[in-house]
């Protein structure tokens, strides 16, 4: 099997590929040049290689190069309300949290946050593989209670309209409450659960799972 083959067996059902992956496979550069030159190869990220073809949405795909690109990072906040479908909010930069303070090159358009405490990366936090890459993720609870508290206890009209879509998709305000105990900022986002409970209680939104 030639070089070109390989390529095209790894980056086979949408998945991605690093550039490691490929000088681990010695993969020769100016493979890699030809088959982007030829539309057969695509740079989705640096560093990242995708099939031009790869399905999947816009979403889950980006959130994938990223993921990709910066191994063990954590998508949160507002990228991680686009994947829960709690926000509408498509122009904002992608936000990620890495649990050291080493140095990243961080293009425009991804925001990085210096999350130090193990909690921040443990709890509320699911696994996922799109692309054939592991994605780290906020679940939505701990997604409303991160994007309450980036805003210091002055939930934004963005945060709020997320707390909404989740309750609207059937959620719990009080497991909200449970992840902002387990990470130290209760007293920020508790306020907001007694009313979250009255309006379901008053029936404003139907039950139903969370997409």
């Amino acid at each position: 099997m030639g070089h070109r083959e390989t390529v095209l067996g790894m980056i086979a059902d949408g998945r991605l590929i690093r550039a490691r992956d490929l000088r681990e496979a010695r993969i020769p550069t100016v493979v890699l040049s030809r088959m982007v030159a030829a539309g057969e190869l695509e740079l989705a990220e640096r560093g990242v290689y995708r099939s031009p073809t790869a399905a999947g949405d816009e979403t889950s795909m980006r959130i994938a190069e990223i993921s990709a690109r910066y191994p063990g990072c954590l998508v949160c906040l507002v990228s991680a309300a686009r994947y829960h479908r709690l926000t509408d909010d498509l122009h904002s930069d992608w936000t990620i949290a890495m649990p050291t303070k080493a140095g990243y090159h961080v293009p425009d358009g991804i925001r990085m946050h210096r999350w130090l405490s193990p909690a921040a990366h443990e709890t509320g936090v699911d696994t996922v593989a799109i692309g054939g890459v592991e994605v780290r993720i906020t679940d939505p609870a701990r997604t409303v209670a991160d994007m309450i508290r980036s805003r210091n206890g002055q939930p934004s009209e963005q945060a709020l309209g997320a707390y909404a879509a989740f309750l609207a998709a059937g959620g719990e305000p009080e497991e909200v409450s449970r992840h902002a105990r387990r990470l130290g900022f209760e007293a920020e986002v508790s306020p907001l659960t007694p009313l979250a409970r009255s309006i379901l209680t008053a029936g404003a939104f139907s039950e139903g799972p969370i997409p």
